[in-house]
C-alpha cells in the first residue's frame, strides 16, 4: 500500500464538526466547535507544546522524571515535528478559534506484526481541553482518511497503565488484539488496540 502525500480527499483537508452542546461550558467559548485540518510547518511549535504537556500529564508516575523533563524538550520536539510535516507525514490538528488544541499522527504500519492497516502513532490533546471533543474529532478524521486510502483496519499502541486512553479508545470501538511490546527503559509495556473501519 502506497501512502502518497495527497491521498487525503479534499473534504478532509478542512474537516469541520460540531461538538456536543453538553460540553459547551468553557467561559472562553473554546468548547463550541472546531476544525480538523492538515498540519503545516507553522504548527510545529504548538504541536510540540501539546506533545510535551500531554506526555507529562499522561505518563507521570509511569515514566521517570528524566524521560518527562530532561529528556523531553519542546524545542527539539518542534524541530522533529516540523521535519515530519515538511516531508509529508500525515499529521492533523484540531483548531478552535485559532487555538490548536490537539493533534494526531498516523500512516502505514510501523511493524509487519500488525498486518495491513493504518496505524495511529500519536494522539494528544492539551490537558486543559481534554473531554471537549477534540480527540474524538481527530481520530474520526484519521479513520475517514484511512478508509479513503483503502484501509479497512486501524491499529495503535497504548501503555497498559494508561487507563484513561484505553477507555477512550474502547468507547470509540477499539479492542485489544493480543499484541504486546516491552519498553525496558520505562519498565512497562504497551498493548495493541485495533478497530475494523466501516464505510
Amino acid at each position: 500500500m502506497v501512502w502518497p502525500y495527497l491521498w487525503m480527499p479534499q473534504s478532509l483537508l478542512c474537516y469541520r464538526y460540531a461538538m456536543n452542546s453538553a460540553i459547551s461550558s468553557g467561559t472562553d467559548n473554546l468548547h463550541s466547535g472546531g476544525t480538523v485540518r492538515r498540519a503545516v510547518p507553522q504548527d510545529a511549535c504548538r504541536i510540540a507544546e501539546i506533545k510535551v504537556a500531554g506526555w507529562r500529564s499522561a505518563y507521570r508516575g509511569i515514566a521517570g522524571d528524566f524521560e518527562l523533563f530532561s529528556g523531553l524538550q519542546t524545542v527539539s520536539s518542534a524541530s522533529q515535528i516540523e521535519r515530519e510535516i515538511e516531508k509529508g507525514s500525515h499529521i492533523l490538528v484540531e483548531e478552535t478559534k485559532h487555538i490548536v488544541r490537539g493533534y494526531i499522527w498516523f500512516g502505514p504500519p510501523s511493524s509487519a506484526e500488525t498486518g495491513s492497516c493504518s496505524e495511529i502513532y500519536a494522539l494528544y490533546v492539551q490537558p486543559e481541553f481534554t473531554g471537549a471533543g477534540a480527540g474524538t474529532a481527530l481520530i474520526r478524521a484519521a479513520e475517514e482518511a484511512s478508509i479513503s486510502a483503502g484501509q479497512r483496519k486501524t491499529f495503535l499502541w497504548v501503555l497498559k497503565e494508561n487507563y484513561r486512553a484505553i477507555n477512550f479508545y474502547r468507547r470509540g470501538g477499539y479492542s485489544e488484539d493480543g499484541l504486546m511490546r516491552l519498553l525496558p527503559d520505562w519498565k512497562t509495556s504497551q498493548i495493541g488496540l485495533e478497530k475494523t473501519l466501516r464505510l
